[in-house]
């Protein structure tokens, strides 16, 4: 049988041979730790973790990092994987009422980034930098780097008003007993557009992307060898869409001066004409 050894234990081990934590280097799993401290496990440990952080107690924090340098330019806490989910999982867990964050990032600085997510700039791009399949809310707006500065090939929309005349606009909902496993919000109508009529139109406001979902029928039909549960779907740009509704209503404007400038003449012939018959009128009385 297999003898737990803890922390405590370690610590006063190393107390009696003399020997400095602050010099050594700790490994569980391993004679030849190449860090501070380290836990290596080459075997399955099945749905369970390495190591665990509990506080039962109504205040404090179960586990920190903190790097205390401000000359540090690394993470004070890092996770990663090889596998299909996440490197870093937050998971909150209410036992009574409803609030709560999974995940929670702020500064203390309003210079610096509560939250930074991002994907690598080359490759065929069918990931997504943040996603939110719960609804995404917002204050303070909502921003994209628009500086001039940084764009280049820079081209007027046109024929605008022909292509927005082509797009529809829809009520929906979202089948989420095929695409969620929450099916609480099935009956929501939302407003918004097909991407496949988008496409048609305006191809550089739609993208393919793979999208997770966690659902029954997703899962019958994920690649059972690696249990991806995933499929390629159409995603708007709805922000895309604005510049060209911009463009549109300008040319929809200047058809409506040019039509205003023709009944403006028009109006004045019809005058004209209409002076010269009163005046033919009253010669003949």
């Amino acid at each position: 049988m297999k003898k737990l050894i803890t922390l405590k234990t370690i610590i006063f081990i190393f107390a009696l041979a003399n020997i400095s934590l602050i010099d050594a280097q700790v490994g569980v799993g391993t004679t030849t730790p190449a860090y501070t401290f380290q836990v290596i496990n080459n075997g399955n440990i099945g749905a369970t973790t390495l190591s665990e952080s509990t506080n039962s107690g109504t205040d404090g924090v179960a586990l920190t990092g903190y790097n205390l340098s401000t000359l540090n330019g690394y993470n004070a806490v890092e996770g990663a994987t090889n596998g299909t989910f996440s490197g870093v999982f937050g998971l909150h867990i209410p036992t009574s009422g409803t609030t709560g964050n999974g995940v929670y990032g702020t500064s203390n600085s309003s210079d610096a980034i509560g939250v930074f997510g991002t994907i690598p700039t080359t490759g065929t791009w069918l990931g997504f930098g943040g996603l939110f399949t719960g609804g995404l809310g917002y204050a303070n707006g909502l921003y994209n780097i628009s500086d001039a500065r940084t764009k280049k090939d820079i081209l007027q929309i046109d024929n605008a008003l022909d292509k927005i005349l082509n797009i529809n606009g829809y009520t929906y909902k979202y089948d989420f007993n095929k695409y969620n496993s929450n099916t609480s919000n099935n009956n929501q109508i939302h407003y918004g557009f097909m991407a496949q009529n988008v496409k048609e139109f305006l191809p550089h406001a739609v993208a393919t992307k793979s999208v997770r979902f966690a659902s029954d029928y997703q899962k019958s039909q994920s690649d059972a060898t690696n249990n991806i549960v995933s499929e390629m779907l159409n995603v708007v740009d709805y922000t895309a869409i604005i510049p060209v509704l911009v463009q549109a209503m300008k040319e929809q404007q200047s058809i409506i001066n040019d039509q205003n400038s023709k009944i403006q003449d028009l109006e004045a012939k019809l005058l004209l004409l209409e002076s010269k018959v009163n005046a033919i009128i009253e010669s003949q009385n």
